[in-house]
């Protein structure tokens, strides 16, 4: 899984610039997207996440709502089946394109107009 954090600089960010920030956005991902969007190719840094209390968020497994297969998801665990009501709630536990998280970072820059 990766999540897009709602930070944005000039600079590579340390560890403390990291600090409170959450997810916007969370998909899953293929290891390569790493090497084909971030800089220099690899990841540059770490800061535990449960220090600011980010944990994967809740999806709906499927478009749609099919009755005892419509699951409830936090991140990849399934954790029971989704109701109807639910279904039109929850986002689609996506799977992201290797620039997705690119494109949503793009967005948030332009969106807070730096």
């Amino acid at each position: 899984m990766a999540g897009l954090m709602d930070w944005i600089g000039e600079v590579v960010p340390k560890e403390n610039d990291l600090a409170g920030k959450q997810t916007i956005k969370q998909g899953q991902i293929h290891i390569k997207t790493i090497h084909e969007t971030a800089l220099d190719k690899k990841i540059l840094g770490y800061r535990n996440l449960y220090l600011d209390y980010i944990e994967p968020d809740l999806f709906r497994s499927q478009d749609g709502y099919q009755l005892g297969s419509s699951k409830l998801m936090k991140g990849y665990k399934e954790i029971r089946f989704l109701t109807k009501d639910e279904s039109d709630f929850y986002p689609i536990f996506s799977t992201w394109g290797y620039d997705v998280i690119r494109i949503l970072a793009e967005e948030l820059s332009v969106s807070k107009k730096i």
